[in-house]
C-alpha cells in the first residue's frame, strides 16, 4: 500500500499521521513545533568557503542541500527561536539568516491590501537569486544582530554583525556616489537596513543617543535619494509626464519616511506631499493624503505650543492672529477626523473585525500571560488587522492633536465647545480599544482550549 503523501512536512519527517489542519495541524500545535508545508518551503543558498576556494574541500561525499521551512501564517509559535539539529552543521551566518527570514521577514499574502504592505514584503522577493552585494550584506547584517538579540545577545553573532555593518556602510556610500535609475532601489534598501540595525542594536544609554542621531541621518539620506528621483529620474515635474509605474521600493520608502515625520512632529517637504506622484491610488491615496495632512497638523501644533511657551505674556496685537490660527487648527483636526470616518466607511464587510469576550481562567499561570483585555478582536486576514490598526493609529494622533489645541485654548481663556472635547476623548478611547483588543491576534496569542469566545 502506497503511503499517503499529504500532510505537513514536519509530521512526515517525524513519521506520524497528520490531520492536515491549516495553517497549523493539531500534532504540531500540541508539540509546539513549526508546522511546515511544501508550498511554504524556502531554499536559501549562500556562497560557502569551499566553493569560493578559500578553504580546501574535504575528501568524501558532499553534504545534502539544506532546505529550511517557513512557518505558516498564523502559527502560534512564529516568534519562537528556531531549533536547528546539530547534524545539519549550519554556519552561524546561515542560522542567523534562516532565522531572520523565517520569523521576521514573512511577507503578507499576495492578495493583501496595498496600504498594509511595507518594505519587508519585498525583501524576500528581491533577495531570491539576487546578486546585489549590498542587499546580501544588509540581510546578513540585520540577521546576525536579530539573532544575537533573541538569543541573549550572542557574543559571536554580535561581533559578526558589527563587521557586516561596517561593510554595509562602505557599500552604501559607494552606491550613493553612483546613484542612478539602476541602483536607486538598492540604495534605499541599504539605508532601510542601516536604520533598522541602529534601532535594534543593544547599547548603553549614551551610545543609544548616538545611534538615534545616526537614524535621523539615515532618514535624511533616504529623503535625499527620493528628492533626486523626483527631480531627475521621474520624468519631469509635470503630472502629465509621470512614469506609469513606480517601483514598490520607492513607494514604501516614502511611506516609511512619512511615518517617521509623523511620529517626530516634523514638517513634510512640499515635493513629498503628492502621493499620486509616488504611485498612490484609490484607498491608498486617500489614506496617504490624510497621513500627510496629519503630519502637517502635528507639526503646526507643536510649533505653535513651542512659540507660545517661550512667551510669558500675550500682547493685544497677537491675540487676534493667535485666535485665528487656533480656529484654523481646530477646523483642520475636525476635517481630518471626518475624512478618516469616510475612509473607513468604504471598507468591505469582509474586512471588519469580529468582537469576542473571553472567559478568563482562574489559573494564575494562565492569567499571568493573558491579554490586556477580556475583549478581543479577530480578523479573517492579517492584512485586514493591519488596515484597522493603521486607521486607529492615525485617528488617535489626529484627536490627540485636537485635544492639545483645546487644552491650549482653555489655558489662554479662548472659548471652546465642551461637546467637541468630549467627542475627542471618546474617539481616543475607541481607537485605543481597537489597538489593545487586536493585540492578541497580532501576537498569535489566541489558543484553543482555555480561552473560549462567547
Amino acid at each position: 500500500m502506497t503511503p499517503k503523501r499529504s500532510g505537513c512536512e514536519t509530521c512526515k519527517k517525524r513519521r506520524i499521521k497528520c490531520d492536515e489542519g491549516k495553517p497549523t495541524c493539531q500534532r504540531c500545535t500540541r508539540s509546539r513545533r513549526d508546522c511546515l508545508w511544501a508550498e511554504k518551503l524556502l531554499d536559501i543558498h549562500f556562497e560557502n568557503p569551499y566553493a569560493s576556494g578559500h578553504v580546501k574541500r574535504p575528501r568524501g561525499p558532499r553534504p545534502a542541500v539544506v532546505t529550511v521551512g517557513q512557518p505558516a501564517a498564523g502559527s502560534p509559535d512564529r516568534k519562537r527561536p528556531t531549533e536547528i539539529p546539530a547534524t545539519m552543521q549550519l554556519s552561524l551566518q546561515m542560522q542567523a539568516v534562516t532565522f531572520y527570514l523565517n520569523y521576521y521577514m514573512e511577507p503578507l499574502p499576495a492578495d493583501a491590501l496595498g496600504v498594509t504592505k511595507s518594505l519587508d514584503d519585498y525583501i524576500c522577493q528581491l533577495s531570491a537569486g539576487s546578486s546585489s552585494e549590498l542587499l546580501n550584506a544588509a540581510i546578513r547584517c540585520m540577521a546576525l544582530e536579530t539573532y544575537s538579540r533573541v538569543h541573549g545577545y550572542h557574543e559571536r553573532a554580535s561581533a559578526e554583525a558589527v563587521q557586516h555593518h561596517q561593510a554595509l556602510l562602505s557599500l552604501a556610500r559607494r552606491s550613493v556616489a553612483r546613484l542612478g535609475a539602476q541602483n536607486l532601489d538598492e540604495g534605499l534598501l541599504g539605508v532601510f537596513f542601516l536604520s533598522r540595525f541602529d534601532a535594534s542594536t543593544h547599547a548603553p544609554a549614551e551610545l543609544r543617543r548616538k545611534l538615534s542621531e545616526s537614524r535621523v541621518h539615515h532618514y535624511n539620506g533616504a529623503m535625499a535619494m527620493l528628492k533626486y528621483w523626483v527631480d531627475h529620474l521621474r520624468g519631469g515635474s509635470d503630472k502629465d509626464h509621470i512614469q506609469p509605474s513606480v517601483s514598490p521600493i520607492i513607494k514604501e520608502s516614502r511611506r516609511g519616511l512619512l511615518r517617521f515625520l509623523l511620529m517626530h512632529t516634523l514638517e513634510v517637504p512640499e515635493w513629498m506631499k503628492d502621493g499620486e506622484v509616488f504611485g498612490e491610488v484609490g484607498l491608498e491615496e486617500i489614506y496617504d493624503r490624510v497621513t500627510v495632512r496629519t503630519a502637517d497638523l502635528r507639526h503646526r501644533v507643536s510649533r505653535l505650543l513651542r512659540q507660545q511657551t517661550a512667551e510669558t505674556s500675550f500682547s493685544s496685537k497677537y491675540e487676534v492672529p493667535l485666535a485665528q490660527r487656533l480656529c484654523d487648527l481646530n477646523q483642520e483636526a475636525q476635517d481630518l477626523d471626518s475624512m478618516l470616518c469616510d475612509w473607513v466607511a468604504q471598507f468591505q464587510l469582509s474586512w471588519a473585525y469580529q468582537q469576542h469576550t473571553l472567559k478568563m481562567p482562574n489559573d494564575p499561570k494562565r492569567t499571568k500571560h493573558a491579554t490586556l483585555s477580556s475583549q478581543i478582536y479577530t480578523y479573517s486576514n492579517m492584512s485586514y488587522a493591519m488596515l484597522w490598526a493603521k486607521y486607529a493609529s492615525v485617528r488617535l494622533l489626529v484627536n490627540d492633536a485636537h485635544l492639545r489645541i483645546i487644552s491650549f485654548c482653555n489655558n489662554i481663556l479662548v472659548s471652546t465647545d465642551p461637546k467637541v472635547e468630549s467627542h475627542c476623548r471618546l474617539v481616543v478611547e475607541q481607537m485605543t480599544d481597537i489597538i489593545v483588543c487586536s493585540k492578541a491576534f497580532f501576537m498569535g496569542e489566541l489558543k484553543t482550549g482555555w480561552d473560549q469566545a462567547v
